[in-house]
C-alpha cells in the first residue's frame, strides 16, 4: 500500500503510479494532520476505491488541547469548532462513494465565492486534469475593487507546449463543460513554477497573497520564494 498525503491526488497521479511504477499495491489518498499526530481517512485493502466537510464529533487522545500563547482559547476555537459548534473540523472534503470508501477532494478553506457562488478549487482541478499540456496548476482568487472575487487559474506546462489562445479556449472549455459557467476562470497565466514549501507542497496561500499585494510571512519557509516573481 503506497501512502499520500499533504495535497490531494489527481487522477493522472494515479495512472502514473500504475503505468510506471507498480501494478500490485494499492495507492490511497488519506487525510489527516500533523496536529493530530493521526489519520482520520486510510486506505482498506480489500474494498475499492456525496461530498461534505470531515469532521470528528468525539474526543480522541492525540488531539490538541490549545495553541501556543492563545489565551482563552481563541484562535484554536476558530481554527477547529467555529463552523460547528461542539464538532471538530479537519477543514478537508470527502466524498463517499456507494462503495463505503472515501476520496479526498481538497480543503474545505480553499473556497472562491465569485459573484457569490462559493466554488471549490478542486472542482476547477478535477476539470483540467485530463489535459496533456498541463503540468502543475492553482487556483486562487482575486479580491476585485467592486468587492467581489475573480477565478484566476497559473498553469506550469509539460515541455513543447505553449499557452496559446487555442489551449486558453480549451482550459475554459473543459472548466465550463464540467463544472459551470461561474467556474471559468476571469485570468489563465502561465508561471514557471509556484512556490514551494520545504516539503514540496505547493502553497496556494502565498500564491493569493502575491496577486492580491498582501504580505507573504516567512520566506525562508519556501524552498524556491524567487519564483513569486512570476504572479
Amino acid at each position: 500500500m503506497i501512502l499520500s498525503t499533504g495535497s490531494p491526488l489527481i487522477g493522472r497521479n494515479f495512472r502514473y503510479v500504475y503505468d510506471a511504477l507498480t501494478t500490485d499495491a494499492q495507492l490511497v489518498s488519506i487525510s489527516g494532520g500533523t496536529d493530530i499526530l493521526s489519520c482520520f481517512l486510510l486506505g482498506c485493502p480489500d474494498r475499492p476505491v456525496c461530498a461534505g466537510e470531515l469532521t470528528c464529533r468525539s474526543p480522541f487522545p492525540s488531539v490538541p488541547l490549545e495553541f501556543w500563547n492563545d489565551h482563552g482559547g481563541i484562535k484554536y476555537r476558530e481554527a477547529y469548532f467555529a463552523k460547528y459548534p461542539g464538532v471538530r473540523t479537519q477543514s478537508d472534503r470527502e466524498q463517499r462513494r456507494e462503495s463505503g470508501g472515501f476520496v479526498v477532494l481538497g480543503r474545505s478553506d480553499t473556497v472562491l465565492n465569485p459573484g457569490g457562488v462559493r466554488i471549490g478549487t478542486a472542482e476547477i482541478y478535477r476539470a483540467i486534469e485530463d489535459i496533456a499540456a498541463i503540468s502543475e496548476a492553482d487556483v486562487v482568487g482575486f479580491d476585485t475593487e467592486n468587492g467581489d472575487v475573480q477565478v484566476q487559474l497559473f498553469v506550469s506546462l509539460n515541455r513543447d507546449a505553449m499557452l496559446d489562445e487555442r489551449l486558453r479556449q480549451g482550459l475554459s472549455n473543459a472548466i465550463r463543460t464540467r463544472c459551470t459557467p461561474r467556474h471559468v476562470p476571469g485570468r489563465i497565466s502561465q508561471v514557471h513554477d509556484f512556490p514551494r514549501t520545504r516539503a514540496g507542497k505547493i502553497s496556494e496561500s502565498a500564491v493569493r497573497s502575491q496577486v492580491n499585494g498582501r504580505p507573504i510571512l516567512n520566506l525562508n519557509q519556501f524552498e524556491n520564494p524567487e519564483c513569486l516573481g512570476d504572479f
